[in-house]
């Protein structure tokens, strides 16, 4: 199928919201009951960031082992398509979800995590104005890894032999982008909440969990 580089896609990554499945380095910390709430916040968040992107498909991937309706009555109450992610680590999943895209015809892709409620609509046509002249464009996180992957080529070696959820990951996905000769840009990083000592970005946000 033929790609049309206006046309964009952008993806957001999120688990099914159960209590013990989700935020699981938060349970320490919240308890898996808390922890979910937090999840669920930061979806919502991502949700209507997403909602408001100008792309002219945006999606919710679900991941989980029960398909639970919350996510998917979220999304829809925003006119977003869902979908159910494929793979057995993430590297796989958002693998699969790229190629799934740019075989639709998509000429620019876009990847978001659930876990960073400072993401906004903004930040989208940041990245969506970036890949109309970079290969890639990303938003680093602060822990090393990545908030935002934008694509506007299929690269199934990125996500290939990479150390999902180290500080290693945007370290190793820019070398891999060098080493083939991607015309790359990185955005300001936007910080992720993953551990306990992450909550402190929540600070001001509003989030009720």
């Amino acid at each position: 199928m033929s790609v049309a580089p206006e046309k964009a896609a952008i993806m957001l990554f999120a688990r099914v919201p159960i209590p013990g499945k989700v935020k699981t380095r938060l349970i320490p910390e919240l308890g898996a009951v808390r922890a979910c709430r937090l999840h669920q916040a930061m979806l919502a968040c991502g949700l209507e960031a997403l909602a408001q992107s100008s792309a002219q498909s945006r999606q919710l991937w679900l991941a989980g082992e029960c398909r639970a309706r919350t996510g998917d009555l979220l999304a829809l109450e925003r006119g977003l398509s869902v979908h159910w992610q494929q793979g057995a680590d993430i590297g796989e999943r958002m693998a699969w979800a790229f190629q799934h895209n740019f075989s639709a015809g998509f000429g620019r892709v876009i990847v978001a995590g659930s876990d960073c409620p400072q993401l906004t609509a903004g930040h989208y046509e940041q990245v969506l104005g970036a890949l109309r002249q970079y290969d890639a464009a990303i938003i680093p996180a602060l822990d090393g890894g990545y908030v935002v992957l934008g694509l506007r080529r299929w690269g199934g070696f990125l996500f290939s032999d990479v150390p999902w959820g180290t500080e290693e990951v945007f370290r190793i996905t820019v070398a891999k982008l060098e080493a083939v000769g991607w015309r790359w840009c990185a955005l300001p990083p936007l910080p992720d909440i993953d551990q306990a000592r992450d909550l402190v970005h929540l600070e001001g946000l509003g989030l009720d969990y």
